[in-house]
């Protein structure tokens, strides 16, 4: 018999991210926004802005203009 697996909803886990991101914790905002799955170019072209904006938080800006490109490539 299976074992039920307990995954956290989307947007569980993006309100988790979004948490630590208010509070200062950018590495672990990153390390979360980096982990969620989706298919939607919207909740992707968001996950993308977020880590852009918490690298620019932590002044990695190479690194954000990476990831805010990669967002306005999808919209």
């Amino acid at each position: 018999m299976l074992q039920h697996i307990n995954q956290p909803s989307l947007h569980s886990q993006i309100a988790l991210a979004n948490t630590y991101y208010r509070q200062g914790a950018y590495t672990k905002a990153i390390m979360i926004y980096s982990s969620i799955r989706s298919t939607s170019p919207q909740i992707k072209q968001q996950l993308y802005y977020n880590i852009a904006n918490a690298y620019a938080k932590k002044a990695s800006y190479t690194k954000a203009r990476l990831y805010y490109a990669k967002a306005l490539q999808l919209g």
